[in-house]
């Protein structure tokens, strides 16, 4: 754990970001772009011009795939281009990953590397992970649920997610590690399973689940090539 640090974390209107927020309650966050919008390259000179902290954690994402290749350019410059320029503003620098890194979309691409800047400094640290939580999934399923409404889940996407809040503890109590680790579940499921999972905790009818099958089999969980290196928890929906 840390005390009267000076931290500074991006992406503070974000899922993660608001969890944070109620961790590192003294810190100073980067609200989206009306602070700098770390989406265009313009922004290097506003990154140069911030004071120096004792760690940045980079929260800042963009999570909806479709808009990934939409805009690669802005994603690129979110997930990695800024990354360097961070560093130099900062003693410890926390970049958040995603599971996924083989598949060649624009997301999965961008933030593989934004990983290996962040690991040309030796002390930095990249955590691998994939949330759920109060945004993304969860806010969309419960939405359409709460309507009487179907919706689809993928019976051949597996995961392994972690509860926004379990990742913000996590980080809290962790702040020191360094090199990469993964953080995830114990409990690997469909995003299928997943969805009739949350409904049937929030008191919908998991009928209004339908199962599809993604184009191909997609394997979202942790990389086993860090075992050694990765801290699970038990699944938490709320």
């Amino acid at each position: 754990m840390i005390s009267n640090k000076n931290i500074l974390i991006t992406g503070g209107t974000g899922m993660l970001g608001r969890s944070l927020k109620n961790k590192f309650t003294n810190s100073i966050f980067l609200n989206g772009s009306s602070d700098i919008d770390l989406t265009k390259r313009k922004s290097l000179n506003k990154i140069s011009k911030l004071p120096n902290f004792d760690y940045i954690i980079h929260t800042a994402a963009i999570t909806d795939l479709q808009e990934n290749e939409r805009n690669p350019d802005s994603a690129y410059q979110l997930h990695a281009g800024v990354v360097s320029h961070l560093q130099k503003k900062c003693r410890k620098f926390i970049y958040i990953s995603a599971q996924g890194r083989k598949y060649r979309g624009v997301y999965y691409k961008t933030k593989y590397a934004g990983e290996k800047f962040t690991n040309n400094r030796k002390n930095d640290l990249v955590i691998r992970t994939n949330i759920v939580g109060n945004g993304g999934l969860n806010k969309w399923a419960l939405s359409e649920l709460r309507n009487n409404k179907k919706i689809k889940g993928y019976t051949n996407v597996y995961f392994n997610p972690v509860h926004v809040d379990q990742l913000s503890k996590f980080i809290y109590e962790n702040i020191n590690l360094i090199g990469k680790v993964n953080f995830c579940s114990f409990e690997i499921l469909s995003k299928f399973d997943y969805l009739r999972k949350l409904s049937l905790f929030n008191n919908f009818s998991p009928e209004n689940v339908v199962p599809i099958k993604f184009k191909k089999n997609m394997n979202l969980t942790v990389n086993e090539n860090f075992s050694n290196r990765t801290f699970k928890v038990n699944l938490k929906l709320i």
